[in-house]
């Protein structure tokens, strides 16, 4: 269950980002796609169209607009959040922010939800404009983020001032050995299985899970980052 987080954590600490692909991942032409532009900004960045952040214009954004940008070019797409903070260069939404309440811990007052930018564009200085942004007008006491070791190093976090928070357990996904088909583990709770129909309550959900030809597969796992407010006892502040 933690073979592939082990390889990530060895990879680290010998000063190597290893970047995991997983097969249900690839053959999804989608993800594929939004890999290939992950790899190739990591490998080619500098030569890439630099922008600079003090150049754009930053503003909040609706649902609609943000959700579209994610889905083309945020790895796990679109997800729910109440704060959207768009940066535009040249009248193009180059990068999008977006926060909201925390998913897995309420004892944060916020959550960096998604971070993405468009394929081909490195914005200088512009997720510390955007997060900048949302200090100033939300003024939060805590902010909570997670970043998928097994694509991303974290370090944008570090930038904006978070402190690691730990690594947590591998999850997994069930994937069809025919089909590749990969289905994330809140969909296949016990319950859930016996609800439809497809399973027994003397059945647990692993076995249920092997009979209708799925394996499981376990993840990196996603370290955490937090940032306290400096000014009301916290350890950390964003570095600007």
């Amino acid at each position: 269950q933690t073979y592939h987080q082990e390889k990530a954590i060895a990879c680290k600490e010998k000063g190597v980002q290893l970047f995991s692909i997983f097969e249900y991942e690839w053959n999804n032409s989608k993800t594929r796609d939004k890999m290939i532009e992950i790899i190739r900004n990591k490998l080619y960045g500098d030569r890439m169209n630099v922008v600079y952040a003090r150049k754009c214009i930053l503003k909040e954004i609706d649902n609609k607009e943000s959700g579209e940008f994610m889905d083309r070019y945020h790895l796990q797409s679109r997800a729910t959040a109440q704060i959207h903070i768009g940066l535009y260069y040249s009248n193009e939404l180059v990068g999008v922010m977006a926060l909201g309440e925390p998913r897995f811990n309420r004892k944060f007052t916020y959550e960096i939800v998604r971070i993405a930018w468009k394929n081909g564009v490195v914005v200088v200085g512009g997720a510390e404009k955007m997060f900048k942004y949302f200090l100033t007008k939300y003024n939060p006491d805590s902010v909570v983020s997670y970043c998928d070791i097994s694509k991303f190093s974290g370090k944008v976090y570090e930038r904006l001032g978070f402190k690691s928070d730990g690594i947590s357990k591998p999850n997994y996904k069930w994937v069809n050995i025919e089909t590749n088909e990969a289905i994330p583990r809140y969909k296949t709770m016990k319950s859930n299985l016996v609800k439809k129909g497809l399973g027994s309550e003397s059945e647990t959900e692993v076995e249920i899970m092997h009979r209708l030809g799925y394996i499981r597969v376990f993840d990196c796992g996603n370290a955490r980052y937090v940032w306290n407010n400096i000014n009301r006892g916290g350890e950390s502040i964003c570095h600007l």
